[in-house]
């Protein structure tokens, strides 16, 4: 599957790589703090879209069934008007931005706790072989 990212995060991507050919190793808790900075903005736009789509629903709504008589075409009519068509297809990119951060930010934790996983494992190993006197001379 082949999603395109926002171009925030393909920007951030960016920003990474040409710092890593310049010799600049980041960490990933450096990029887990960027993504959260990405994070940080996008959820407040995602929340008040969200909450702007309903406040303009009823709204539609209200005008139009001054117009027609019943509830039902009252919403059809508020819901396929073009303002609340706008408004909905801006709340799905936010909504996208918003997951495609949060699968970064998964992503990065989840390689965290596996990297730092793989280490305390070695490090037992490494105390329970010279524990047991392998590799000594």
């Amino acid at each position: 599957m082949n999603t395109k990212l926002h171009t925030n995060i393909q920007e951030l991507e960016n920003h990474f790589k040409e710092e890593e050919k310049v010799g600049v190793y980041i960490t990933d808790y450096e990029k887990l703090y960027e993504y959260n900075l990405l994070y940080a903005d996008a959820l407040p736009r995602f929340h008040f879209l969200d909450e702007g789509r309903k406040a303009l629903k009823d709204q539609l709504f209200l005008e139009y069934k001054q117009e027609y008589k019943t509830d039902k075409v009252a919403e059809a009519k508020a819901r396929t008007d073009p303002q609340f068509t706008a408004i909905v297809e801006e709340r799905r990119k936010a909504h996208k931005y918003y997951l495609q951060l949060k699968a970064k930010i998964n992503f990065l934790e989840g390689k965290m706790k596996s990297d730092k996983s793989k280490e305390i494992s070695h490090n037992i190993e490494k105390r329970l072989s010279a524990l047991s006197g392998e590799g000594r001379n």
